[in-house]
């Protein structure tokens, strides 16, 4: 019996709040299969973007629209956990512990955005995830698995890029470099909602969580809850 089948075993019900179809995707196809391996029941929700339209454009223009998602969720009492799977990249500009962005790595201001917005909800219940910076940056573990996608290795030296970096999360944000952008450069034709899932489907999560250590520690905590 699935999570929205009637009274399944509730305590151990998971709810993820995701940017947009890509992510909603990816939590279907790779999380909650790997999550019920450990007794959890996973949800995905949409970020409600827009009034008329929960699957409208993902991305938020403010953080109201964001923590009234979150304080939504965590009403529902049955719900041992409430997370999220929204990029860093392009966050809103109000957005909690934004004012005070340290200038350390990527990696230390989104712990520093997770933590502040984990205060600004103040609920034990609310575990805060960022993709660092996007989501692209799964799909960054394997280039190769991402030529092979798109039926073309001979683009693998394109993606050498990624050598410079410590990990495929700490590819930078910058308008012109970040993951997405750097893929459509290599592969125009990309589709995030489209092909995102899929690739990272073939990446597999052994290597995205091997390559990924932000991420590793998030599905980690989401297996130990």
């Amino acid at each position: 019996m699935s999570s929205e089948d009637g009274p399944v075993e509730m305590s151990k019900l998971l709810l993820i709040l995701c940017e947009g179809q890509t992510e909603e995707r990816f939590v279907q196809r790779l999380l909650v299969p790997r999550l019920l391996k450990s007794g959890k029941f996973v949800r995905p929700i949409l970020l409600t973007t827009r009034t008329d339209s929960p699957r409208g454009k993902s991305g938020v223009s403010s953080y109201f629209k964001i923590q009234r998602d979150v304080r939504n969720l965590l009403q529902n009492k049955s719900a041992r956990l409430v997370t999220t799977m929204l990029d860093y990249h392009r966050l809103p500009r109000d957005f909690p512990g934004m004012a005070a962005l340290p200038s350390g790595t990527l990696h230390q201001r989104i712990v520093h955005l997770e933590k502040a917005w984990a205060n600004d909800i103040g609920d034990n219940r609310f575990l805060p995830y960022l993709s660092s910076p996007e989501f692209e940056a799964l799909l960054l573990s394997s280039p190769e698995v991402i030529c092979e996608h798109f039926g073309d290795l001979k683009r693998l030296r394109d993606f050498a890029f990624v050598q410079k970096f410590a990990s495929p999360e700490e590819v930078n944000d910058n308008p012109t470099t970040h993951p997405s952008r750097r893929i459509l450069n290599i592969f125009p034709e990309y589709g995030k909602a489209k092909d995102g899932p899929l690739i990272a489907e073939k990446v597999g999560l052994a290597t995205i969580r091997q390559k990924c250590p932000h991420f590793n520690c998030w599905l980690a905590a989401l297996e130990a809850c």
